[in-house]
């Protein structure tokens, strides 16, 4: 005798249950795949627009000290009187994202952006640091933007330190 429910159209459903956790599986594999991609393009694009970011900041620091003579360590600010930018004491620092440079002629220090906003693409610079080093300068600072940040060091050689 033949079994009457093996001679109706349409799954069972066992097997139609079987085929609903093959879909789960194969829906969870592609939904985790396409999450590690869009993060790993993110990432991608990211580290890119640091690089970038991190070079102008870099070249504008590099501007300042390249022409600049240490003067003395107050605080956590190295002074320093720089040719081209000032011909009174300055010193750089973080603040508010961006990097300022400070010049001290006299009472409260008058505050200069040397690059705008814009400049920093959506990255915020903190712990900006300068230090003298024999022949010039060492900077460091971290840029950030949300979970994603980075840092960069480098040295500056001064025209004016003494050889």
């Amino acid at each position: 005798m033949s079994d009457p429910a093996r001679h109706k159209r349409g799954f069972t459903l066992t097997e139609l249950l079987v085929a609903i956790v093959v879909f789960a599986l194969i829906a969870s594999v592609i939904a985790a795949v396409s999450v590690s991609a869009a993060r790993s393009a993110r990432l991608s694009k990211l580290e890119s627009r640091y690089l970038t970011v991190s070079d102008t900041v870099s070249a504008a620091l590099r501007d300042i000290l390249s022409g600049a003579e240490f003067i003395e360590q107050r605080g956590d600010n190295a002074v320093f009187i720089s040719e081209k930018y000032s011909p009174c004491e300055a010193s750089l620092r973080s603040e508010n994202g961006v990097a300022e440079l400070l010049v001290y002629s006299g009472g409260e220090p008058e505050i200069f952006t040397p690059l705008s906003k814009e400049s920093y693409g959506g990255f915020s610079l903190e712990d900006l640091k300068v230090s003298p080093t024999d022949g010039g300068f060492y900077c460091s600072f971290t840029l950030s933007c949300g979970d994603y940040s980075e840092s960069t060091e480098f040295s500056v050689f001064s025209a004016l330190s003494p050889s």
